[in-house]
């Protein structure tokens, strides 16, 4: 794509900044009965991009930590997403455009080269329900399950490791106006965690 490192990170940062505030404020929107919601201070590390999770740096104790990514993976143009060509500049080959090498570069960056070292849930954003399950297989492959929002061309969707999070709650989750409201929860913990994944448009 034509998005540098620097730019994706302060992008992130952006988008972290603003998700943090507003998963408190959805919260009481989603269904979680009272006696598991005891408030939890969670302190907030923001990585730069490219650098390797570390659960060592992410909180004193590893167990208790929750690592999270944002992704806006640009419409998957593999049924949908014509446009999608003129993100490129005009010397960048036709089939480094196209649907399967985007794939294959979106897999390595959200799950890492090795395939294995995503993070513990993940949101993105843009992705086309058409071709949902073809374009992000990978993802259920690697051991994650999903929420999808229920409208709109371009959709958001939360990921999370099956291995270590879980939904609160079957209801506790709310496709809003261009914003999927999850509450997780780390396996073994009685707190869930609010996560707001959301595309605004300018």
């Amino acid at each position: 794509g034509g998005v540098g490192a620097e730019e994706a990170s302060d992008k992130i940062r952006a988008i972290l900044l603003v998700l943090l505030p507003l998963a408190s404020a959805f919260a009481p929107l989603l269904a979680v009965p009272a006696a598991r919601t005891s408030p939890v201070r969670m302190a907030a590390t923001v990585l730069p991009d490219g650098l390797a999770l570390s659960r060592q740096i992410l909180a004193s104790d590893p167990s208790s930590s929750l690592s999270l990514s944002t992704y806006n993976v640009l419409m998957p143009n593999s049924v949908d997403g014509w446009w999608i060509y003129k993100y490129y500049q005009p010397e960048v080959p036709e089939e480094e455009r196209a649907w399967p090498k985007r794939q294959a570069l979106l897999k390595s960056k959200l799950l890492g080269p090795d395939g294995c070292s995503g993070s513990d849930a993940i949101c993105i954003q843009e992705a086309c329900a058409d071709s949902f399950g073809e374009d992000f297989g990978f993802m259920a492959d690697a051991g994650y399950a999903h929420l999808l929002h229920t409208k709109f061309r371009l959709r958001v969707a939360t990921f999370w490791k099956t291995d270590r999070v879980e939904l609160a709650d079957e209801g506790s989750h709310k496709s809003l106006d261009r914003t999927l409201c999850a509450a997780l929860r780390l396996k073994g913990r009685a707190s869930p965690i609010y996560v707001a994944n959301m595309h605004l448009t300018g």
